[in-house]
């Protein structure tokens, strides 16, 4: 005799199989993320100056919201301002502006940077007289050959302190004399430094610093020109000596010996002395009237 409940015990077992066989599939896997971005960064910061170097860091954001470093080809916009390896170490050749670029995964990131020259610390070397303007009551003090002679050689000493585009320089003229001030240096490299009053001041004589215009394309060497006016309150006309560096480089000495630094002091000195004549002669000359 059958077991009443026989059939219903193999059909639910057969049922209970194919609920177990129907629970075993496994959820499909979810997409992977995808990239949605890359972006160029300079981790370490600071100032890129020329004769040095810079590594760049590509990052690549996926559509998860994550980031992992990417491999990427590398490129400069300006090669000339600024190359760049396939590693991502750029190499500073000349002063000016550069996109550094770096593409991956059908994407592109991109870096816009500046490079400097370095102007920071102190420079010695020589600077040579290259023109003589004068005018007014100075007119032709310039051809006497014991105040202006041209080609004549004195002993350049200024200091710099640099931040990117932002500069302090001071130009020690001997004697105790300097003239500092705010610089900048411009996007093509120039440091530029307005009229400053020399330091310090005469009461009768008034000595500036002018035009002054300074380079580093090479590291380490400074090249450049800039002027000194010689003037008088009140007195009708001024004198300007240009000036021109020569073979000036980056030196640890923080001031000259005392034989160069009268040296220039006297050369200064002889400029202030023959301003200081022509405006006696002046003074003199307006005098004369009053005393026939």
């Amino acid at each position: 005799m059958k077991h009443p409940y026989l059939g219903i015990v193999v059909v639910c077992g057969a049922c209970a199989a194919l609920s177990a066989c129907g629970s075993s599939k496994s959820p499909a896997a979810p997409a992977a993320p995808t990239s949605t971005g890359i972006s160029v960064t300079f981790p370490a910061g600071g100032t890129i100056y020329i004769g040095a170097t810079a590594q760049l860091q590509v990052t690549e954001t996926l559509s998860d919201g994550t980031t992992r470093p990417a491999t990427a080809a590398w490129s400069s916009d300006a090669p000339a301002i600024a190359a760049v390896s396939q590693t991502g170490i750029v190499t500073p050749v000349a002063a000016g502006e550069a996109t550094i670029s770096a593409d991956a995964n059908a994407r592109r990131g991109t870096l816009r940077i500046r490079v400097y020259p370095n102007f920071n610390g102190t420079w010695v070397g020589a600077e040579t007289m290259i023109s003589c303007d004068d005018s007014g009551v100075f007119d032709n003090l310039c051809a006497d050959p014991a105040f202006y002679t041209a080609g004549e050689t004195f002993r350049h000493d200024s200091r710099h302190t640099q931040t990117d585009a932002a500069a302090t320089t001071t130009v020690d003229l001997g004697g105790g004399m300097t003239a500092s001030g705010a610089a900048t240096v411009s996007i093509p490299g120039e440091l530029q430094l307005p009229t400053t009053r020399v330091r310090p001041e005469d009461p009768d004589i008034k000595v500036d610093v002018e035009n002054l215009r300074f380079r580093s394309d090479v590291p380490s060497r400074l090249t450049g020109n800039y002027g000194i006016r010689f003037s008088s309150p009140n007195i009708e006309g001024s004198v300007l000596i240009g000036l021109r560096l020569d073979n000036v480089a980056r030196t640890s000495s923080t001031s000259a010996t005392a034989a160069e630094r009268y040296s220039l002091s006297n050369a200064r000195g002889s400029f202030i002395q023959k301003v200081a004549m022509a405006k006696r002669a002046s003074s003199a000359a307006i005098a004369e009237p009053s005393r026939k």
